[in-house]
């Protein structure tokens, strides 16, 4: 006995299989390229060139199984045509005594299977939008040598095909799919933090220990509020921990503590999420969070083109994160007002604040 496959039923389903590789494939280029921040775009080719290398192996086994099916069913054909030689060179001469028998050709004999009884026992894989997929494991009875070619290529095609054959789920254009993992190193490739770790949306910062400037874009600044009213406590945490990052020396530190205090008091009542949109600095396009983009903002008032000058090495880009608001002040002081790290100048600027009540920057 011979077997036939239905090679027009495996070449459309593996095509199908295909067709949706090269759509994911090109999905994962466009999204790349899209990409407008370098750190982003570095962490998307690190995940995705690993999911297209994935792809382009799977492409290449599906390729191997539609022409091995298609060299199935050539050798089949050829066995075919010599079964009937055969049958109809050996049919049996008609009895006078009795009525013959018609000789049924082996070729009307020879069972075309379908994908499900050509798979046998083996688990069938998933339908493409309503056309049965050919399993491309042969049941272990076929012992004709034909059977190779196809059964060599069914173990690596069968566990990658599973995947690429069921249909696709639909995104909008651009969108990115990518596991809980992937997407896990994507944070963490970029330093970002998620949950309760980012609270007010903040970027989390890594601090080498640079003491200088670090300034930033302008339109890097983020507008994120959510800490109101701060404690004492809370204001002196912030000092301690600007005043770290900016190398103030241990012996300025009380002063400079001292006159930030002061100011935070003055400039916002200690709010951390206080803007000014009366004064001459309130004009500019409104930004996300309802104000005008040169507002001055945060606990100690600063606009932001000030805050991406003078922004603290190793605190984050929200303008109304007190450490990042303490830390672009000191930088200022130090530039604006000539004040050294040691504190020397910073009685001078002092007097200057504490004039006539109170004198901003």
């Amino acid at each position: 006995m011979t077997v036939s496959i239905d090679t027009d039923e495996v070449s459309s389903a593996l095509g199908h299989g295909r067709n949706q590789i090269h759509d994911v494939r090109a999905a994962a280029d466009k999204a790349v390229s899209s990409a407008t921040d370098p750190r982003v775009k570095s962490a998307l080719e690190a995940i995705l060139g690993r999911t297209k290398a994935d792809l382009d192996k799977t492409d290449g086994t599906a390729s191997v199984g539609e022409k091995a099916s298609h060299e199935f069913a050539t050798n089949d054909e050829r066995t075919s045509k010599n079964v009937d030689a055969v049958a109809q060179s050996s049919a049996p001469v008609a009895s006078t005594s009795a009525p013959s028998a018609p000789v049924q050709s082996a070729s009307v004999a020879r069972p075309m299977l379908s994908a499900a009884q050509l798979a046998g026992p083996a688990p069938q894989m998933p339908s493409m939008q309503g056309s049965p997929m050919m399993s491309m494991a042969p049941a272990a009875s076929m012992g004709s040598p034909m059977v190779t070619p196809l059964a060599m290529a069914a173990s690596s095609l069968a566990p990658t095909m599973v995947a690429a054959a069921a249909p696709a789920p639909q995104y909008p254009p651009g969108s990115v799919t990518m596991t809980r993992a992937q997407l896990a190193a994507l944070i963490d490739a970029q330093g970002l933090q998620t949950g309760d770790s980012a609270k007010g949306g903040e970027r989390a910062t890594t601090w080498d220990g640079d003491t200088k400037p670090a300034p930033i874009n302008v339109d890097d600044v983020q507008y994120t509020k959510g800490k109101g009213k701060l404690s004492d406590a809370e204001v002196s945490a912030a000092i301690d921990s600007a005043m770290d990052k900016t190398g103030i020396t241990p012996e300025a530190r009380p002063q400079f503590k001292a006159v930030l205090e002061f100011m935070a008091d003055k400039e916002s009542g200690d709010n951390a999420d206080a803007v000014n949109l009366h004064d001459t600095n309130a004009i500019g396009p409104t930004q996300v969070d309802g104000a005008p983009s040169q507002s001055s903002r945060g606990i100690w008032q600063t606009i932001p083109s000030t805050f991406a000058a003078n922004h603290a090495a190793g605190t984050s880009s929200n303008i109304y994160d007190p450490e990042a608001s303490a830390g672009a002040a000191i930088n200022y002081i130090k530039s604006r007002y000539e004040v050294g790290v040691d504190g020397s100048g910073l009685e001078r600027f002092a007097a200057s604040r504490r004039s006539n009540g109170y004198t901003g920057y």
